[in-house]
């Protein structure tokens, strides 16, 4: 008779959610509750897959784990084991599917953004029909914002959207981790991680203004050989990528380049390898490879190119990589990836990309 009350009282709850009011503060708030608990294990966090140039998939339960220079998707799944703590035995379990996309926001560290999907699945204990759940960030200065309790229906998807909070201006290098906190009738709540955690870096800097990215992935800079702002300077690094000897920037077949933003450093970088002593035919200016802006520019590294280019497109694709660098929040020692895009027909056929490349810096 007193299981018989409390299914009623639950269910009542249940439909009350339902109709738009708000959730009591536990339909589990029974003395039984002092000898039942929850113990949450996590079976699964899917491995993390780091994008390049892709664009970046959905991010939905189930679906791939993938993180970018300001994004990622984390997939968990956790075991719900219902105990009671007089016998120590498992009265049931239920499974919570989950998947967390983060969005950090470069250009303003108080502006990103979590959102939460969960579902219980695979109920074998009445009780995880009528779970509440409620989702936060585990971090050490970070502010969530705070999330309603949601009911838990076994199969049907909840969401719970956070903005996460990084106030200040110092630099802030911290793990950031969803979690949740879970209670279903007569048993205590339980609390654990819903993925991974995860270092941001959260900073206001001089020329970039204030913002987070996740300091770990190295970013992909790309510069087209089909655009009218850069393509001479796009063959100059592929050919220099494809002929220097460790292939500076070239995913999968070199080192990444290193920013430096020291200035006396870029200035030597330049002269080395573009002292004012070579001569400039009329339309054209000196562009060297890596870049000066790099720890593997010319000064500290003799394994570098230079050629004469278009000077119009040299300028431009110059000011196109250091608004890139502020989008990223490329630091000094944060390292970088250089992808040359090529026309489709060139994609695939490294020779005959070479040869266009010799091609075009011969002109």
């Amino acid at each position: 008779m007193k299981a018989t009350r409390i299914r009623l009282g639950v269910l009542i709850a249940a439909v009350a959610c339902t109709l738009g009011l708000a959730a009591p503060a536990s339909a589990a708030t029974t003395d039984t509750a002092q000898h039942k608990a929850i113990r949450i294990t996590s079976q699964h966090f899917a491995p993390m897959t780091t994008l390049t140039s892709q664009a970046a998939p959905a991010c939905a339960i189930g679906g791939a784990a993938w993180e970018s220079r300001t994004e990622s998707c984390e997939q968990g799944q956790d075991l719900i084991r219902f105990i009671d703590l007089d016998t120590g035995n498992v009265d049931g379990t239920a499974t919570l599917q989950s998947s967390t996309h983060t969005t950090l926001d470069p250009a303003n560290r108080n502006r990103n953004v979590v959102e939460v999907q969960a579902r219980i699945v695979n109920p074998t204990i009445w009780v995880a029909e009528f779970g509440e759940m409620n989702v936060s960030e585990s971090c050490s200065s970070c502010r969530p914002s705070a999330t309603p309790t949601r009911f838990m229906w076994p199969g049907s998807i909840q969401t719970f959207n956070m903005i996460v909070r990084s106030p200040g201006k110092k630099a802030i290098r911290e793990d950031w981790t969803p979690t949740f906190s879970y209670q279903a009738p007569l048993y205590s709540r339980a609390n654990g991680p819903l993925a991974f955690a995860e270092t941001t870096r959260c900073d206001s800097t001089s020329g970039m203004g204030n913002g987070c990215v996740f300091p770990k992935v190295k970013p992909v800079y790309n510069v087209s050989t089909t655009s009218t702002r850069s393509a001479q300077v796009a063959w100059h690094i592929l050919w220099a990528q494809h002929n220097l000897k460790h292939h500076w920037g070239w995913q999968g077949h070199g080192q990444p380049l290193t920013r430096t933003m020291n200035q006396w450093l870029i200035e030597h970088n330049r002269d080395t390898a573009c002292p004012e002593s070579r001569p400039r035919p009329q339309g054209k200016s000196c562009d060297e490879y890596p870049f000066a802006s790099t720890y593997q520019g010319a000064y500290l590294n003799p394994d570098y190119s230079w050629h004469m280019l278009n000077a119009v497109q040299n300028r431009l694709e110059g000011r196109d990589r250091q608004t890139w660098y502020g989008s990223v929040r490329l630091w000094a020692g944060d390292q970088f990836w250089v992808n040359v895009v090529l026309p489709p027909s060139l994609s695939n056929n490294p020779a005959a990309a070479e040869r266009a490349a010799e091609a075009a810096l011969s002109r």
